[in-house]
């Protein structure tokens, strides 16, 4: 293992960027080498059903309802990351947390919040808000804005 390290390290000479990465690979050949033993802190990887479900969403504006449905479908992992990570914390975490953002004429969304919430967890709404923020719809008919609230719900089984 060292000595691949060791004959990796002329090709530094060539450029900045060649010897960011021919560090960056050596550190990562020392690194990879003594972690066969290491463990994290995390705790254990839990094997749960999660279900992340939809209530009724309500559409203010001039976007199809099953063009904002797909959005979301296609980022549910974000979701089911904001939900997972609080798990971990709290485990047997749920409830229902109502989201509205906004949409713009570009469609991007503008603005993200919790409307209410049954799950009463700040950690969870804010990281879902976050998320939102970086989806993109399609732009709405007309260039106007669109305001979706959306009720998003968590449970766990086994």
């Amino acid at each position: 293992m060292t000595t691949k390290v060791l004959q990796m390290m002329p090709v530094v000479s060539r450029s900045a960027s060649t010897a960011r990465c021919a560090l960056a690979a050596a550190c990562a050949v020392v690194l990879l080498a003594g972690c066969e033993s290491m463990t994290g802190n995390l705790g254990k990887k839990m094997d749960r059903d999660i279900n992340i479900s939809a209530g009724n969403p309500v559409i203010m504006g001039s976007l199809d309802k099953e063009l904002i449905r797909r959005v979301i479908e296609a980022h549910k992992a974000q979701i089911r990351y904001c939900y997972e990570k609080a798990l971990v914390r709290t485990p047997g975490l749920f409830g229902k947390i109502d989201m509205e953002w906004t949409i713009t004429g570009e469609g991007r969304v503008s603005d993200s919040k919790p409307k209410g919430s049954t799950m009463q967890n700040p950690e969870v709404e804010r990281c879902i808000a976050e998320k939102i923020r970086t989806w993109e719809f399609p732009k709405p008919k007309g260039g106007g804005i669109v305001v979706v609230r959306y009720p998003f719900v968590f449970k766990t089984a086994g």
